[in-house]
């Protein structure tokens, strides 16, 4: 695929773009109710026990994204794809309300790992990035991934606003008893209602790109290519701790409360700065800048875990370094994507789902570590200056 710079192209949005915002929107949704999720299908079981189990079904979606790829033939039968994604996402929400309450014979476990299975499907064959890049005769949509950040982060911020609207119209109880599926409802209606009116606010082409795209999923997988961006499991596990930062703080060591507890200043803190760096590196140069950022990165983290001590103002200091590294991390893979001239349509889908695969990966042993263990602050610096190493080194190779 030839991935040229893409001129006098703005920001037009079309309906394509919409399934970034419905992925932030599940996302938010399913790490913010692990707790009422793991009274409804784990009653008998310890809380903090249960809430594992819970964050490991729903990470399901993560792993089966790196799936796709053995679902194509099957897919390839069905002639109107553009209407799987609402099939899929509509069926599989309606699995998980109809569940029971209890753990009968797992059933609840079940229907639940075919949710989160499917959508994980789902969301990895509707990315726009991905839906819009797949035809190497085409110059690559660069705005199709600004448009999937920003979409994503907009519907985890719809999502956090949805909570605590229901969150203080229910009580705890009514939630743990079944009402926290209201927020599947609410998806399912926002589904719905986008399926009706799209067609009044979006232009809709008359070819089946999606058809189109499984028909041509071909082309080699560079496996050392897939850790230039490494760094971007960075900003996705922070999006991640904020989706979960209404219950995790709770029902983790105390010494990490403080840590785990994100508020909705720091989203828009990654959001501005990703937004008015991104320019400002584009004029630099784009290869010069992503090089200088990662060294800059690796560098800052290093220095920084030698004198970080664990304090108030640490955590504060913690957390606004983190906004800023999620931030240039985007701004890096923006970047990048920008300069890349060799991705196949078959590896642009394993850079967009190799970091969730991993994520899906490390999201359980990090929270089971944060529940019954205190984490060094110190640690935190290190790990990223390991993930930022990994890239630098990719990068130096791919290079030679």
């Amino acid at each position: 695929m030839n991935l040229n710079k893409n001129k006098n192209k703005g920001l037009s949005f079309d309906y394509k773009d919409t399934y970034s915002f419905f992925e932030g929107l599940d996302l938010f949704i399913n790490f913010s109710i692990i707790i009422y999720l793991s009274n409804y299908i784990f009653p008998e079981i310890d809380l903090r026990v249960s809430m594992i189990y819970s964050v490991i079904i729903i990470i399901t979606s993560f792993l089966s994204k790196i799936l796709l790829p053995y679902t194509l033939l099957k897919l390839g039968k069905i002639q109107k794809v553009e209407n799987l994604f609402y099939y899929l996402s509509f069926l599989s929400y309606l699995l998980v309300i109809i569940i029971p309450s209890g753990n009968v014979f797992f059933i609840s476990v079940i229907l639940l790992v075919i949710s989160r299975f499917f959508i994980g499907i789902t969301f990895a064959f509707f990315n726009p990035i991905f839906l819009k890049n797949y035809d190497s005769n085409r110059e690559f949509d660069n705005n199709s991934v600004i448009k999937h950040f920003l979409l994503l982060m907009i519907g985890i911020i719809f999502g956090s606003i949805l909570y605590s609207i229901i969150n203080e119209s229910f009580s705890n109880n009514e939630l743990n008893d079944g009402g926290w599926k209201i927020f599947y409802l609410v998806f399912l209606l926002s589904l719905s209602l986008f399926l009706f009116f799209k067609k009044f606010f979006f232009k809709i082409s008359n070819n089946n790109d999606e058809k189109e795209l499984l028909d041509n999923f071909n082309g080699t997988v560079d496996i050392k290519n897939l850790f230039n961006n490494f760094q971007i499991l960075v900003p996705l596990y922070f999006l991640i701790l904020f989706s979960s930062s209404f219950w995790l703080p709770k029902f983790t060591n105390p010494e990490n409360m403080q840590f785990l507890d994100y508020k909705i200043i720091f989203i828009v803190l990654t959001f501005l700065f990703c937004t008015f760096l991104y320019p400002l590196l584009r004029l630099i140069g784009k290869k010069r800048s992503s090089f200088f950022l990662s060294i800059f990165l690796l560098v800052i983290s290093i220095l920084v875990s030698f004198f970080s001590k664990d304090s108030s103002y640490a955590i504060n200091f913690l957390k606004f370094f983190i906004s800023l590294v999620s931030g240039l991390s985007i701004c890096i893979y923006l970047l990048d994507y920008r300069n890349n001239n060799r991705t196949t349509i078959k590896e642009l889908f394993y850079l967009l789902s190799f970091p969730y695969f991993i994520l899906g990966l490390f999201i359980p042993l990090s929270f089971y570590y944060f529940i019954h263990f205190s984490i060094s602050y110190n640690i935190i610096y290190v790990f990223f200056s390991f993930i930022f190493l990994i890239c630098l080194i990719s990068r130096i190779y791919n290079k030679r």
